[in-house]
C-alpha cells in the first residue's frame, strides 16, 4: 500500500510560519503547481473532535490535521468524511490509496474551528449525567428544606426543646442544603461552559464573575445578619449561629471555585 505523501505543511513547521495556527493546515505538495483542474482549491472543514478533554495530546495536537489526512489516504476506518470529500470533488470514487494520494496532493485542507470539540455522543452522555445529578441535588435540597422546617415547627410546638438534638438537626440540614445549592451551582456553571464554547477568556470571565457575585452576596448577607442581630431583629441565637457558619462557608466555597477555574484555564493555555 502506498504511504501517505508528506504535505508542504511539514516543511513549514520549523520555519515558524505555522505558529499562528492551532492546527497546521494540510497543504498538498502539488497544490501550488497542479491544483484541481488547474485551480488552487482550499477545502474548509468544521472541526476536530475528541471523546473527552485530554484524549488528544496538547503537545502534538497542532499536527492533528496532517495526521488525519494521512490516515484518510491510507484508508483507515473512521475517516469516511474525507473520502466523501475526495469523491465529490473528483467526480468519481477514489477506492485506492494511490487515487486518494493523488487527490490530496493537489489540495489544501483546514478546519474553521480552531480548537478541539467534544463528540456528539460524549455530549449526549454528559447531558444525561447532568440531568441525573441535577435531580439528585434538587431532591437533597428539598429534603433538607423540609427537615429544617419540620425542626423549627417541632420546636415551636413544643415537640422539640432547645437542646442538643435541635441544634444538631438545624446545623445538619443547613449544611446539607448549602452543599446541594453549591452542587447545583457547579453543575450549572459547568454545563454552560461546555454547552456554549467561546473564545478563550470570554466564557471563563463570565463564570468567574458569577462566582464572585455569589461570594459578594454572601458577604453582604453576613453583614445584614450582624446588623439584624445587633438591632434585635434576629433574636434566635441558633439561626444566628447557623447563618454565621453557612455564609462564610459559601463565600470560601465560591472563592475556591474561582481559584480552581483560573488554575484550569491557565493550565489549558
Amino acid at each position: 500500500m502506498l504511504s501517505a505523501p508528506k504535505a508542504v505543511s511539514g516543511a513549514l513547521v520549523n520555519s515558524g510560519v505555522l505558529d499562528q495556527f492551532a492546527f497546521h493546515p494540510w497543504i498538498g505538495v502539488e497544490y501550488g503547481t497542479l491544483g484541481i483542474h488547474g485551480r488552487r482549491l482550499l477545502i474548509v472543514g468544521e472541526s476536530h473532535y475528541q471523546s473527552k478533554p485530554g484524549d488528544v495530546d496538547a503537545a502534538t495536537q497542532c499536527t492533528l490535521t496532517l495526521e488525519v489526512i494521512e490516515r484518510a489516504i491510507r484508508g483507515d476506518a473512521g475517516f469516511s468524511f474525507y473520502s466523501k470529500i475526495a469523491d465529490a470533488v473528483s467526480g468519481e470514487a477514489l477506492n485506492t490509496s494511490e487515487q486518494r494520494s493523488g487527490f490530496w496532493k493537489r489540495v489544501t485542507f483546514y478546519n474553521y474551528v480552531k480548537r478541539l470539540l467534544i463528540t456528539a455522543a460524549a455530549r449526549a452522555g454528559k447531558g444525561e449525567n447532568f440531568m441525573t445529578r441535577k435531580k439528585v441535588a434538587v431532591s437533597i435540597a428539598y429534603v433538607a428544606v423540609f427537615l429544617q422546617l419540620a425542626t423549627y415547627l417541632a420546636r415551636d410546638t413544643g415537640w422539640l426543646s432547645n437542646g442538643g438534638l435541635y441544634t444538631t438537626l438545624l446545623y445538619a440540614t443547613s449544611i446539607t442544603l448549602l452543599g446541594a445549592v453549591l452542587w447545583l451551582a457547579r453543575l450549572r456553571f459547568r454545563s454552560q461552559h461546555e454547552a456554549q464554547p467561546a473564545e478563550p477568556g470570554k466564557g471563563a470571565n463570565r463564570i468567574e464573575k458569577q462566582l464572585m457575585a455569589i461570594a459578594l452576596l454572601a458577604v453582604v448577607a453576613l453583614g445584614v445578619v450582624e446588623v439584624a442581630r445587633a438591632t434585635g431583629y434576629l433574636p434566635d441565637r441558633n439561626l444566628y449561629v447557623t447563618l454565621n457558619i453557612a455564609l462564610p462557608v459559601l463565600f470560601l466555597a465560591m472563592t475556591y471555585q474561582v481559584y480552581l477555574h483560573r488554575k484550569k484555564n491557565s493550565a489549558g493555555r
